[in-house]
């Protein structure tokens, strides 16, 4: 599903680009525009991970939402119980 929206989303940016009088063929450029896209979403999530930036919106998600804090507490209990087992 996340390749999906980010295949519109960049359609929609190519575009706004032929808008703006960059003339881009979307079908004679097909594969290498999808290539190229996907691995800058790549290189843009994984930047992401490594500046902790999911990390974050993690921790702020869960100050809003003790549930699922909570969810997240006894699932680590029950790992650690698991752990113990074997």
């Amino acid at each position: 599903m996340a390749l999906a929206n980010g295949g519109m989303i960049f359609f929609l940016f190519v575009d706004k680009i032929n808008e703006f009088g960059f003339n881009i063929s979307l079908t004679q450029y097909f594969i290498p525009l999808v290539v190229v896209g996907f691995i800058i979403m790549y290189l843009i999530g994984w930047l992401e991970t490594k500046l902790g930036g999911l990390e974050a919106e993690f921790k702020q998600s869960n100050a809003h939402n003790p549930y699922m804090k909570d969810i997240i507490d006894r699932l680590i209990v029950i790992e650690e119980e698991i752990k113990k087992r074997k």
